[in-house]
Order: C-alpha cells, then sequence, then structure tokens
C-alpha cells in the first residue's frame, strides 16, 4: 500500500512541512543536509513517490498535453502518436492521449481530455474544440484562425510521388482514400503533367468514416 506523506512524517517523528521541502527539493538553507539525506534514504526505503497530481492541482497546472486524433490502429497516426509520445515526455510533460474511430465520437474524445485540464492541446480537428476553449493549442494539418498550424507541403509530396512513379515505368495510378483528401485533388490536377492517367475505375473512394 503507498505511503502518505503524513505518514511518512510520522514515521520519521519531523513535521510534515519539513518533510514536503525535503522531498519538494525546497529544502537548501532551510534543512540541515543530514537531516535531509536521512529524510530521502527513509523515503526510498519505504518506497515513498510524492503525489504529483495533487500538488500541480494546487498549482493550477496538470503538467499534461492533450493529444486528440483518429484512431492509433491507422498505421499514419500510430507513428505520430509514438513520436508525440517521445517528445511531450521529453519537454517535461505527460501525454494525454484520446482517440476516435468514427466523427461522431470527436466529441466525446474532446470532452475526457478536457475534463483533466490539459495545459495545451495537439488536434488534427481544431474546428470541434469550444469557442471558449481558453488553452493554448496546435493544430496538425486542419487550419482554426484560434490556433496555430502545422501543415504539410502537399503538392510538393505528390509531386514527388508522381514523378518517382513515373521513374519505376507507370502510366496509371489508383487512388484509395476519402475524396475530401487535399492530395487527391492534387493528384487529380498534376497526373497529367508526369504523363500518368487517373483512371475511374481505379478509384476507390472510401467513406469519410472510415478514414
Amino acid at each position: 500500500m503507498r505511503i502518505t506523506m503524513t505518514e511518512l512524517a510520522k514515521r520519521l517523528e519531523l513535521s510534515q512541512a519539513t518533510v514536503s521541502l525535503v522531498l519538494n527539493n525546497r529544502d537548501k538553507n532551510r534543512v540541515r543536509p543530514e537531516l535531509a539525506e536521512h529524510i530521502r534514504k527513509v523515503a526510498r526505503e519505504v518506497g515513498f513517490r510524492p503525489n504529483r497530481a495533487a500538488g500541480e492541482l494546487r498549482r493550477r497546472k496538470s503538467h499534461t498535453i492533450g493529444i486528440l486524433l483518429p484512431s492509433s490502429r491507422n498505421f499514419y497516426f500510430a507513428e505520430l502518436v509514438a513520436d508525440l509520445h517521445r517528445t511531450v515526455r521529453r519537454r517535461g510533460y505527460s501525454p494525454l492521449f484520446a482517440f476516435w474511430e468514427s466523427y461522431e465520437e470527436i466529441p466525446n474524445a474532446v470532452e475526457s481530455v478536457l475534463d483533466w485540464n490539459p495545459d495545451g492541446l495537439i488536434t488534427c480537428e481544431p474546428g470541434r474544440l469550444p469557442e471558449d476553449a481558453r488553452l493554448p493549442a496546435v493544430s496538425f494539418y486542419e487550419e482554426d484562425p484560434r490556433f496555430d498550424c502545422v501543415k504539410l507541403d502537399l503538392e510538393t509530396a505528390v509531386r514527388l510521388q508522381l514523378e518517382h512513379l513515373r521513374k519505376l515505368g507507370h502510366r496509371s495510378v489508383a487512388w484509395l482514400g476519402i475524396p475530401e483528401d487535399h492530395r487527391y485533388g492534387h493528384l487529380l490536377r498534376l497526373a497529367g503533367d508526369f504523363g500518368i492517367a487517373i483512371r475511374e475505375e481505379w478509384q476507390v473512394r472510401a467513406p469519410r468514416d472510415l478514414d
């Protein structure tokens, strides 16, 4: 069973204030070094771990970043999740993920993250955030005038793909995806520049909810 700071202070026969100063690294010039070392030694022995959540709540900070994305079963977003997890942790925050399988599930995902009062948000659906959201947020791919946005140069990406397919000797390509995807529009517009045909019978336009 996890020991509390109150119980630890009783075991040490010290005030909770003194123990708190040491375990929160605020003991310099306030607690004798040998006593501070003794407190830390006993805390390690009994497996004490400070309740960071309670401390952050008192400071009105959660040190979490809410991350709202489509299902991580999508291989693209799975890779993005891994990179975001690593980056957020490296910067001293804890990532709080919420996913959705369909667009109808987005409101519940947003609510589940906001309930934890994160310090900031990352999402690819900024338009689904509340109008009164007073959190710093970064949008991935989709723009929203309220927030900063990280965008991809999709036209250049499609040009490079078409150039590569041309060099491999391909002259016709298929599309598998949603028609609203901006890459599809670039594909239709640019394919002719590379002598590549877009055969209608090869185009598979998936419903948006299956993206």
